[in-house]
């Protein structure tokens, strides 16, 4: 300022104290507005990120009031029993599962009034969570079943097996009624036909992100 407006050889009608007045209240004009800019640029950003958080918890509370919880429980069966409509036969052959059924045959019927061979085994899957599971694919030592589980329902996944020791891998891979939560679940079930004896490992619930 001192060499370029004070210190040069052009006339002018006003002092160099009047200049300087002038040009301090000029350079303090453009840094309030520089401040403002940066006050409401900073402003906007806290709003915006204290909405996207309030979106984020908005959404988790919403997650945990629709979300499916699944006991899973399992036992063999030595008496007939009534099939509903969401259950499932999965039979098995040379302990791999080949094909599943939706209902009852006479020879499942006798199956379940024998000790022998073949054996059948229940899995169930009980929903006591405050949602629907939908979307749910089971997988049975890689044979894989499409379900849905609506809330307080109880299904029974029921197994035919040819050979008295089997082991179970069962993973439920499904989603709630919102596609808002994703979960997963492994259960291991070691079967020991010979005296129906079976050691069941229940897996955690996991959430997948």
């Amino acid at each position: 300022m001192d060499i370029f407006i004070l210190g040069n050889d052009i006339p002018s009608n006003i002092s160099n104290s009047d200049w300087a007045g002038f040009i301090g209240s000029y350079v303090g004009g453009i840094a309030t507005i520089v401040a403002v800019v940066i006050t409401i640029w900073h402003t906007t950003k806290e709003n915006n990120e204290r909405m996207i958080q309030a979106g984020l918890e908005n959404r988790e509370n919403r997650r945990k009031s629709i979300k499916p919880f699944l006991e899973t429980r399992c036992s063999y069966i030595n008496e007939p029993t009534n099939m509903k409509e969401n259950d499932r036969i999965f039979i098995f052959k040379d302990k791999m599962c080949c094909r599943v059924r939706s209902n009852f045959e006479q020879n499942d019927i006798d199956v379940m009034n024998t000790l022998s061979v073949p054996y059948m085994f229940c899995y169930k899957i009980i929903n006591a969570g405050a949602g629907n599971a939908v979307n749910m694919l089971v997988m049975i030592n890689g044979f894989a079943e499409r379900l849905v589980v609506l809330q307080g329902e109880t299904v029974n996944l029921y197994m035919l097996m040819d050979s008295p020791n089997v082991q179970l891998d069962i993973k439920l891979d499904y989603w709630d009624i919102e596609s808002i939560g994703h979960y997963q679940q492994i259960d291991n079930i070691s079967l020991q036909g010979e005296n129906r004896g079976y050691a069941f490992k229940k897996g955690d619930i996991l959430q997948i992100l």
